[in-house]
């Protein structure tokens, strides 16, 4: 009942907030001259967090420091999402905001990547004193590669919610439950936002939306999640399903970012050559692609789960998953496109 209250505090919250947010001016595209009235509300990551976070202090799963820490951490990523919708806040700054987020938790919540698993054949490959940056590396690059989700309705929200439940049946299957409950929390938060956010028949034709807040502290939580679940019981669950779990967010990033520089651009700038906009020109509609993306989210997750509790090597599954890789941000990064969608303004 528990999770029951949490998505509905969510659902609730997401729709009284919504009027609020017209009224103050915080809603999408704030200082373009867009009718207050007309613009989508930026509420998504306050109702979200405000549904999930007061759970995790009774819940007592995890640490106190390491709760307070995220909650900090969180709190900044929403303060700044507030700035930025009325003054937009460039790129390489929402970066520094995420990087001082990551150093909260990763400084004063003991959240660190302490082994890389047996990468080379010869037992876990321990990292020392790069523990902590390569956390905080990590927690940076998820929380901005969903940052960059928040361009179709819908479409971040399912992202996280596919790969929450990716990680809900690591957590289960590799026997280290002790992070079920945060998950299915956050599970109940993002699906009591996504009955608002999605396209659905009867809904508003501006819904709310996550924002740049949301986005980011959607993919901020999910890191923190996804790296105490792989470093938090070593042999149950090895650290390589992180970038399983992670695969399409962190390839479309990925991808964005090498085109751009490749055509002289700055890898700060906004782009529309991402996933959503490909299935867009192949002539899905928006909700199409949020579906499609969303079960592409869970495959490679379930695949990285699966090749794992098989007990194939790591060094075998990294092989595997970085030509995945190369292959994938190769087609994503450098096929043209065809159509009104082939100008590629970013």
């Amino acid at each position: 009942m528990l999770y029951v209250g949490v998505f509905i505090i969510s659902l609730l919250l997401a729709g009284l907030l919504s009027p609020l947010a017209r009224k103050v001016g915080h809603v999408a595209g704030a200082g373009r001259r867009r009718p207050r009235g007309n613009a989508a509300p930026l509420i998504g990551g306050l109702a979200m967090a405000a549904s999930c976070l007061p759970f995790l202090p009774a819940a007592g799963f995890l640490p106190s420091t390491t709760v307070h820490a995220y909650a900090g951490a969180s709190a900044l990523l929403l303060c700044a999402g507030a700035l930025d919708g009325h003054v937009r806040i460039p790129t390489w700054l929402w970066l520094c905001v995420e990087a001082a987020a990551a150093v909260i938790v990763v400084r004063l919540g003991g959240i660190r990547i302490a082994t890389l698993g047996s990468l080379f054949g010869h037992g876990p490959l321990a990292v020392g004193t790069l523990a902590a940056p390569l956390a905080g590396l990590a927690i940076v690059g998820i929380a901005h590669a969903f940052r960059r989700l928040d361009a179709v309705n819908g479409l971040a929200g399912a992202v996280a919610a596919a790969t929450l439940a990716t990680m809900l049946l690591a957590g289960v299957w590799s026997g280290y439950t002790a992070l079920v409950p945060a998950m299915l929390a956050l599970l109940a938060s993002v699906s009591g936002f996504l009955v608002w956010n999605a396209r659905l028949p009867g809904r508003p034709r501006t819904p709310p939306r996550l924002g740049a807040e949301g986005s980011t502290w959607l993919g901020f939580s999910l890191a923190c999640l996804a790296i105490a679940l792989t470093q938090g019981a070593p042999g149950n669950l090895h650290p390589i399903v992180l970038g399983w779990l992670f695969a399409v967010p962190v390839l479309d990033s990925m991808a964005l970012l090498i085109r751009r520089a490749g055509r002289g651009r700055p890898a700060s700038g906004d782009g529309r050559r991402q996933l959503h906009h490909r299935l867009c020109e192949l002539g899905c509609s928006g909700n199409e692609a949020v579906v499609i993306l969303a079960l592409l989210t869970v495959l490679p997750g379930v695949t990285g789960l699966w090749l794992d509790q098989a007990g194939m090597p790591d060094e075998l599954s990294a092989l595997l998953g970085l030509g995945a890789l190369v292959l994938t941000v190769g087609l994503i990064a450098f096929h043209r496109g065809s159509g009104a969608g082939a100008s590629d303004p970013g």
